[in-house]
């Protein structure tokens, strides 16, 4: 009989875009035990956000292990992005599991220790990944939007408390720091005293270090309006907000010019001669490599790429570009295994479409529980059971919830044609890597880069090493590897997908 620990995890979002539940999770994992004569030794139960592994509950579920290993067999989950949501963090956890001599899977998902199973349960954890970021982007969109109509929807800066609007939205309400911030921006304003003296003859009724002080008196929201930051097409940009002010536009005005005053200006070079500046190190002190030209006796000028911390560590770029493009070559997939890994990824994509579909399911429920809830206070208005008042706070409710989960049902019917574009997208750019790269513009070259690299690269003068590489290039680089490790001896485990696939794919076998 295997000893099992069960792990249930939900997040705000997982309730209300796929509609699980913690009780649903465990009767399945119950019931799953039962029917594999599997005994629960003990259940872990989370409601926190799978993007790392920084949870309460898992860490506890960590110690307890590491404490009683021996008695432990398996920890099992319902699907993988129950157990995270994070695939670069998953390799560490994995190993340390392996080290206890514990097996990690999921009942619905369930994977083999084998490589065409393990590059499977990279897709179901890349697909996870990709989902929170769905989330993310459409949480950040959302907040964008309340921001320009005026709402506040972070922390209340200081001076302000959080408030609620007759609807129910969040805005900001002067509290008694108000009167304290608008004195120090009249005494700043004035130039007879600077920031740090302010800061700290104000300190022991604000409590503000340094740089908090500062954005304080740089900070908008103090004259009534909202800043939006920049974000992808869109300009920063300000917003008269809900909120009261607490100082009048020209006393701002005054303080941002005191600031600006001995602002320096930053350059921002962009030369295509160093388009691997910002992504080398050097290989003897790990400082970043800079750029820069050299005058030779014939006054002709030369670019090398050097090291600024007396290592004399210093290539010409004409030598550290053309390695480059050669250390490119090492990642480009071989066609028979791009077929391979293509299908692989179908298969994973096709389950993502079949909890999608539930997921949406549950949210068209959500829907139209709040149009009967609508129809519900209509007619109670109707019949003079609701004030107008109590009407219209009702209908302002429901009808952002409806909004809100339409948007959330848009994004479950994307997510999976961008995820499935997205993994596509990548394996063919792996297998043409190289002559892509020499073709396209400077700026174009810089994101190549810094897609596939997490971390900066290292070059000796001959060679290239990187010590982190993008999470799906990694997946896909390392899963590669191990499949044409086993080509000679499970040719046939690998037939079972394509039976056109060699032994090797993805060079070098080794970083």
């Amino acid at each position: 009989m295997k000893r099992a620990i069960i792990y249930t995890r939900v997040s705000t979002d997982d309730q209300a875009i796929h509609g699980y539940s913690l009780n649903n999770q465990k009767d399945v994992l119950e019931r799953y035990c039962r029917q594999n004569n599997f005994q629960i030794i003990k259940h872990y139960e989370e409601d926190y956000s799978a993007k790392d592994f920084e949870r309460p509950e898992f860490k506890n579920l960590m110690e307890f292990c590491k404490k009683e290993h021996k008695s432990i067999d398996i920890l099992l989950f319902t699907r993988w992005d129950r157990f995270s949501r994070n695939i670069g963090e998953c390799h560490a956890i994995f190993k340390q599991f392996a080290k206890l001599g514990i097996e990690i899977n999921s009942i619905e998902q369930p994977t083999e220790d084998e490589p065409t199973s393990k590059l499977m349960r990279g897709i179901h954890l890349m697909i996870g990944e990709m989902e929170r970021e769905v989330i993310a982007k459409r949480t950040k969109e959302g907040m964008r939007r309340a921001m320009k109509e005026g709402y506040w929807v972070g922390k209340p800066p200081k001076g302000y408390d959080r408030a609620y609007t007759d609807q129910k939205k969040p805005t900001l309400k002067k509290n008694n720091d108000s009167k304290i911030i608008a004195k120090i921006f009249k005494e700043f304003s004035s130039g007879l005293h600077s920031a740090e003296f302010l800061r700290r003859k104000y300190y022991s009724k604000l409590k503000l270090s340094k740089q908090a002080f500062y954005n304080m008196l740089k900070s908008p929201v103090y004259t009534g309006q909202i800043l939006l930051k920049e974000y992808k097409d869109e300009k920063a940009e300000l917003f008269l907000g809900l909120h009261s002010p607490i100082i009048t536009k020209d006393t701002f005005d005054l303080v941002q010019n005191l600031f600006n005053k001995n602002k320096k200006i930053k350059i921002i070079k962009n030369n295509p001669h160093f388009v691997l500046r910002g992504h080398l190190i050097c290989n003897k002190c790990s400082n970043k490599l800079t750029a820069s030209f050299s005058t030779g006796r014939s006054k002709k000028k030369y670019p090398y790429y050097h090291c600024q911390n007396g290592c004399k560590v210093r290539y010409k770029t004409s030598k550290a570009d053309a390695e480059f493009v050669n250390f490119l070559e090492k990642f480009e997939l071989k066609p028979e295994m791009k077929e391979l890994l293509t299908r692989i990824i179908h298969k994973g994509i096709e389950e993502s479409k079949k909890s999608n579909f539930k997921s949406i399911k549950s949210v068209d429920e959500n829907i139209n529980i709040n149009y009967n809830r609508l129809q519900n206070i209509s007619d109670k208005y109707v019949d003079g059971e609701i004030s107008k008042n109590e009407y219209d706070q009702f209908k302002s409710k429901y009808d952002t919830q409806i909004k809100d989960l339409i948007e959330k049902k848009q994004s479950l019917k994307l997510v999976t044609k961008t995820n499935l574009d997205y993994l596509e997208s990548s394996i063919s750019l792996l297998s043409k890597i190289s002559s892509l790269y020499t073709k396209v513009s400077y700026s174009l070259k810089q994101k190549l880069i810094g897609s596939i690299f997490s971390k900066s690269l290292v070059f000796d003068g001959e060679n290239y090493r990187t010590n982190k590489l993008n999470n799906l290039v990694k997946l896909i680089f390392l899963k590669a590897n191990e499949l044409q490790e086993i080509g000679k001896e499970k040719a046939g485990e690998i037939t079972r997908l394509s039976s056109n696939a060699p032994p090797l794919g993805l060079e070098p076998r080794t970083l």
